[in-house]
């Protein structure tokens, strides 16, 4: 594996961890990461055992994931959509899409609060 950065490290020990392989030796000292990303590392380490396969099957699937990271604009588009024909699939998409968010990295938690307090509004002007 390339290992540039900690980073990397952080992700695939917590993967390794889901799988049962314990990785503590090398986990040492390493600065603890959100287990999000960790959880779509999860099922390489279940399909593949050769760390050079593995790398490269994630750096398939970053760029898969790098062609989706309109995230943001999809939280804002489901908002916008949500209060103009308020359906039930549609806040739960919302809800979907705004927790995967914060399982990513919890840096999305102003997001989440953005997304909470945005609806809270949205909700009182409609009972008015």
């Amino acid at each position: 594996m390339n290992l540039n950065v900690p980073d990397e490290m952080g992700y695939w020990g917590h993967a390794a961890n889901m799988t049962g392989n314990t990785w503590a030796g090398v986990m040492n000292g390493m600065p603890w990461y959100a287990c999000g990303y960790s959880f779509v590392l999860w099922p390489i380490f279940i399909l593949q055992s050769d760390m050079s396969t593995m790398y490269r099957m994630t750096v398939i699937l970053n760029a898969v994931l790098g062609i989706m990271s309109f995230l943001v604009w999809l939280i804002f588009y489901e908002i916008i959509s949500l209060e103009e024909v308020p359906k039930c699939w549609k806040s739960v998409l919302l809800g979907v899409t705004v927790g995967y968010s914060y399982m990513v990295h919890n840096r999305m938690l102003a997001v989440v609060a953005a997304v909470l307090l945005t609806q809270l509004i949205l909700l009182y002007y409609k009972k008015q």
